[in-house]
């Protein structure tokens, strides 16, 4: 569902002759793909486990945000992958709509956790 919603949007953005249009779809793509983040913290919620629980996990976090985001705002890498530099609103846009699943499941664990306790 989410990456239907992601397609609408860079259609919408590639129909209107946003320049940025590529690049914003590159940039989702990273948050869209850490919503596995689900799996790993199925029963408890990320903060109660910690940030640095696990260390790989945190490494390959911030590798999959801090290689596309040097990707956009590299001068050198720019013309080599096409992209452009987002605006601080569009980047905004990009992690939002990604996240989504990550912030829906979050009531769903409180739920499952107060009624296990129960």
């Amino acid at each position: 569902m989410l990456g239907l919603l992601l397609l609408a949007i860079a259609y919408h953005n590639w129909s209107t002759e946003q320049a940025n249009w590529q690049t914003m779809y590159l940039q989702r793509l990273p948050y869209h793909e850490l919503s596995w983040l689900k799996r790993y913290v199925d029963r408890d919620s990320l903060f109660r486990l910690g940030l640095f629980s696990n260390k790989p996990l945190l490494a390959a976090v911030v590798l999959t945000i801090g290689l596309p985001m040097s990707v956009m705002y590299s001068p050198v890498l720019q013309p080599l992958f096409q992209t452009t530099s987002l605006s601080a609103i569009d980047l905004e846009i990009c992690v939002g709509l990604s996240t989504i699943i990550f912030w829906a499941i979050a009531p769903e664990k409180w739920f499952t956790r107060r009624q296990q306790r129960e």
